[in-house]
């Protein structure tokens, strides 16, 4: 029941934080990327949620699966946030936009494949444990090394604004670096080091 009320819950808060923040200015490129971030947060909660909930070890492998192909989905899309806020166009050229998406789509097209889970087992009463494979060499760099980028040139761009910027860097940078420090403790590193994932399902 827990887990069901924390997806319901972070969720929606999730989308509802979204919709504010695009209805805000949707022109603004921004605005348009937190947007599709909040989105993506949220399905990944669902999606997630319900690998937890199949009976078979196919399915189980495939909804895994699903999830890692949304993390991906979280890194890059992040950096651009961080390096173009509180800019309404992109601050990167084009060329540079374009090869951080095209290598973000080649990372989710891996999660896929057996490279990065060949296999999932199932516990009765217990989360998917899923087996890693080296896709993950692909995998890891490309979710979380933008965000650790991300996070850098965040503290960055703090240090030199002033005023009403500072202040919304500073809740960007608290709010990020509270998200992330979790996730990656508690969901990356308790499977993939202690083969853990009780912490799974509260990720929402």
């Amino acid at each position: 029941m827990l887990p069901f009320l924390s997806l319901v819950v972070g969720s929606l808060a999730i989308l509802l934080l979204g919709i504010l923040v695009y209805r805000r200015n949707w022109k603004s490129v921004s605005y348009r990327i937190f947007f599709f971030l909040c989105t993506i947060f949220a399905v990944w909660a669902v999606v997630n949620y319900i690998s937890f909930r199949v009976e078979t070890a196919v399915a189980a492998l495939w909804w895994v699966r699903l999830v890692m192909f949304l993390a991906v989905l979280q890194g890059v899309p992040f950096f651009l946030l961080v390096h173009t806020f509180p800019r309404s166009t992109f601050a990167l050229s084009k060329r540079t936009v374009i090869g951080l998406l095209l290598v973000m789509c080649v990372a989710m097209a891996v999660t896929l494949t057996p490279l990065v889970f060949s296999r999932v087992e199932l516990v009765t009463g217990e989360p998917p444990h899923p087996t890693a494979g080296p896709g993950m060499l692909i995998f890891i760099p490309v979710t979380i090394g933008p965000i650790f980028a991300g996070l850098w040139v965040l503290a960055r761009k703090l240090g030199k604004a002033q005023g009403l910027e500072k202040n919304q860097l500073q809740y960007l940078l608290l709010g990020a670096l509270s998200m992330y420090a979790l996730i990656i403790i508690f969901i990356f590193l308790f499977v993939q080091l202690f083969r853990s994932t009780v912490f799974v399902p509260f990720a929402p």
